[in-house]
This record gives C-alpha cells, sequence and structure tokens, in this order.
C-alpha cells in the first residue's frame, strides 16, 4: 500500500482506503494499485492513461 493511504480489512481480500480527500472500499489487488494512485488529480491519471509513466518528481 501506498505510506499515505490508511489500509483497513473489511473482510477477507476486501479492504478500505482511507486519505483525507475521500475513502474507497476495493478487493485486493486493486486495493494495493489504487492506493498509489489515490493522491492524484483525474488530470494526472489521465495523463498516465495516455502516455505512460514519467517521474513525477521531475
Amino acid at each position: 500500500m501506498a505510506t499515505d493511504v490508511t489500509a483497513g480489512p473489511i473482510s477477507e481480500g476486501i479492504y478500505t482506503l482511507s486519505t483525507p480527500e475521500g475513502k474507497a472500499v476495493l478487493m485486493e489487488p486493486t486495493a494495493t494499485i489504487f492506493s498509489h494512485l489515490m493522491r492524484w488529480s483525474l488530470d494526472e491519471i489521465e495523463k498516465f492513461a495516455k502516455t505512460g509513466f514519467v517521474d513525477r518528481a521531475h
């Protein structure tokens, strides 16, 4: 899970992910993947989907 996302199991294989901006309930392994996207804006996710990953620090 992303370090800035709080994750808690609801039941086996199902997690709730929380940030100050909101929360999501997802099945594993989708929860792990999504936890890294929760802090991205929709514009960042759309750009990633269209162009692929580029180091966000630069």
